[in-house]
């Protein structure tokens, strides 16, 4: 696993979000500190932590659909990603993001007997995929760090 540091600065918040570019999986995004990349030939993963989350971007090749095909798809991996969690979808909604098909949710789950709660937005443009993810502790007060980190992915929609 790559580990790779990049410059930033704080943002007051006592975090230090860098802006980290990925060039092969055309994306850009700010995460709160070093990240970690892990990548084979068709997925990539890049992740890292603050002291309340653990904030990550997964992107996938896969084959180009139409937006309403591609909706469909979004729709069927967030029923699956639920299902395998053993989770309850709290909240969903259908967006675009950079005019590309996406959603956003919300899981509440348990792990190792701690209640969690997955922040998620799905995006597909062209022949990619990307899931933008951020897990807390249920009662953690994430949300201006999801808005940050969800805001900040920029990807090549051309």
């Amino acid at each position: 696993m790559a580990m790779l540091l990049l410059a930033g600065c704080s943002d007051g918040s006592g975090q230090n979000w860098q802006t980290f570019k990925s060039p092969q999986w055309k994306f850009s995004a700010r995460f709160p500190g070093e990240v970690s990349e892990e990548a084979v030939t068709t997925f990539a993963q890049f992740q890292a932590a603050s002291d309340d989350a653990d904030f990550r971007i997964m992107c996938s090749q896969v084959p180009p659909l139409s937006p309403k095909r591609a909706m469909a798809e979004l729709l069927a991996m967030r029923d699956g990603a639920a299902e395998s969690l053993h989770a309850t979808v709290a909240e969903s909604k259908n967006i675009d993001v950079q005019g590309q098909p996406a959603i956003e949710f919300t899981l509440n789950f348990s792990a190792g007997g701690a209640d969690m709660v997955s922040y998620t937005r799905y995006l597909r443009c062209r022949n990619l995929l990307y899931q933008q993810i951020v897990t807390a502790p249920a009662g953690t007060n994430v949300e201006q760090d999801i808005r940050k980190f969800f805001a900040s992915l920029k990807v090549e929609t051309q």
